[in-house]
């Protein structure tokens, strides 16, 4: 589902003005290096949240327990509970099971366990297995760019998604990816729910 224009300009301010912040101060776990039309960048994925992969019980994900991350995630607290909202509007059955995980851990993320930002990053066709098997996830972006549309191989559907726009897919059923991003910069920020949080938690 394609929900243009639902993010307010000003929790994007927000956004950017604590990204920049992030970066600045903090290197994430993972971060590499890429080229993008032939010039190389630093290429930054920071994961926060909740998971339960290597652990009896679930944990705290490496870059929410550190300081900057904290930060980050509480100036961006109005906006999570926006995707939230409606996230519980359009698919209430759904939102439901989530939200189940989400008061066993009094998540800032609302009804999901996990956020991924992705800085500057185009990514291959996948699908995300470790997720949700019938949850959702939201999607959305932030930058000035051209190109880099959401692309579903199934369906053979290209979302043409700016700032302020939001996306809810299936990402453990549907193949995704990213198209080439012609100019410009762009971050994808994802919320979603780990099928073993729900697992653990007894969400069917």
């Amino acid at each position: 589902m394609f929900l243009p224009k639902v993010i307010p300009i000003a929790m994007l301010k927000t956004l950017e003005a604590s990204l920049s912040e992030l970066r600045a101060s903090y290197q994430p776990f993972v971060c590499k290096r890429a080229i993008t039309r032939g010039e190389q960048h630093a290429l930054a994925v920071y994961h926060f949240g909740w998971w339960k992969f290597y652990t009896k019980v679930p944990s705290l994900i490496r870059d929410t327990a550190t300081i900057a991350g904290q930060k980050f995630l509480a100036a961006n607290v109005e906006l999570w509970k926006l995707v939230d909202k409606l996230f519980h509007y359009y698919f209430p059955s759904i939102a439901a099971c989530h939200s189940r995980v989400e008061k066993g851990l009094i998540s800032q993320l609302q009804s999901f366990s996990s956020l991924v930002v992705n800085v500057e990053m185009q990514s291959i066709p996948h699908r995300d297995y470790g997720e949700a098997v019938d949850g959702m996830a939201a999607v959305f972006n932030l930058g000035d760019y051209s190109g880099g549309e959401l692309y579903l191989h199934e369906p053979k559907v290209a979302i043409t998604s700016y700032p302020c726009d939001l996306s809810l897919i299936n990402s453990f059923k549907i193949t995704h990816s990213s198209l080439q991003i012609f100019a410009g910069k762009k971050t994808s920020f994802v919320l979603f729910s780990h099928q073993n949080m729900l697992n653990f938690y007894n969400v069917q």
